[in-house]
């Protein structure tokens, strides 16, 4: 199946009673606004870079209230945007994502990567134009490999 444009399709599948099951999915085709690699954000507590890979993750210890990443981002239009974070990693940590210094996320999970496998996780949101803050918060001592902060719209 290849999609280029958002698109909604219809699944259906009978039962061997003869019953009929039927989910709508919208498959969404994004397209890239902005990628913000871990490298360009601030980063705060006990993160560490790995500069040879391009991720961070964390050490271990726990010496800080907060592990945050900070990116400075400009929103080129005001609308609806996909805010995404890539990783990779089998940990589902908390973590809690920051517009602005108000938190519009709680606790979102990441889903694990076997085999190394590069995972996405993406949440929309409605921005304005101009220049924002977001931070990512990862409260533990342990968590995956972050790589990059991206903006997409569809």
């Amino acid at each position: 199946l290849d999609i280029n444009q958002t698109s909604r399709l219809k699944i259906e599948a009978r039962q061997s009673d003869g019953s009929l099951a039927e989910q709508m999915v919208v498959v969404r085709a994004f397209n890239s606004v902005a990628d913000y690699p871990v490298a360009k954000a601030k980063v705060e507590g006990t993160f560490v870079y790995n500069e040879a890979g391009g991720f961070v993750e964390l050490s271990g210890e726990r010496r800080q209230e907060k592990n945050l990443l900070t990116w400075n981002i400009d929103v080129p239009a005001s609308g609806d945007y996909y805010i995404g974070i890539a990783y990779k990693g089998d940990n589902p940590v908390p973590s809690f994502l920051y517009l602005n210094g108000e938190e519009i996320s709680q606790n979102f999970g990441y889903k694990a990567t076997p085999g190394g496998e590069m995972g996405e996780f993406v949440m929309p949101f409605k921005l304005e134009k101009g220049n924002h803050t977001i931070q990512l918060d990862h409260p533990g001592r342990r968590g995956n490999r972050l790589y990059k902060l991206f903006i997409e719209q569809d």
